[in-house]
């Protein structure tokens, strides 16, 4: 629906792609209820234990730059499937706070999506879950 390759996805080393989620929602250096419920919905589809998610987070919130950390040490190869599931995680508490858009951009900047693009693959995240668009006084700040 939102553009996502599922099979794609499911061809990502799960502890890596588990790893660039987490990374994402500490971008605001916090993980709230709605963000853990949605890494907890990822992590049951793939097998992947409460233990071995909070030893993800505590790895890498040990870390200065945690997407810095995941994107040396990933064997994910960065393309626009995952782009947008980082898009969906991001949005999952409603909001994409200004860390969670610079990392999104990152992701962007190494895959060669501008930020037009990135603002319109956003855009439909928002509109397919949210049924809105972005904030309008964010997109200023985010777009300009």
């Amino acid at each position: 629906q939102l553009g996502i390759s599922w099979e794609k996805l499911n061809s990502y080393s799960q502890k890596d792609l588990l790893r660039f989620i987490v990374a994402t929602m500490l971008a605001d250096n916090i993980i709230d209820f709605r963000e853990m419920q949605t890494i907890r919905e990822i992590a049951s589809v793939n097998q992947i234990s409460e233990r071995e998610i909070q030893s993800c987070i505590n790895e890498l919130e040990s870390k200065e730059d945690p997407l810095k950390y995941t994107l040396a040490t990933s064997n994910i190869e960065l393309d626009k499937n995952l782009l947008m599931v980082l898009i969906i995680i991001a949005a999952a508490d409603g909001e994409i706070t200004d860390s969670e858009y610079t990392i999104l951009l990152k992701v962007a900047e190494n895959i060669n999506i501008s930020k037009f693009e990135l603002r319109n693959l956003i855009n439909n995240v928002y509109e397919g879950i949210w049924n809105k668009k972005i904030n309008p006084q964010k997109e200023l700040y985010l777009f300009n």
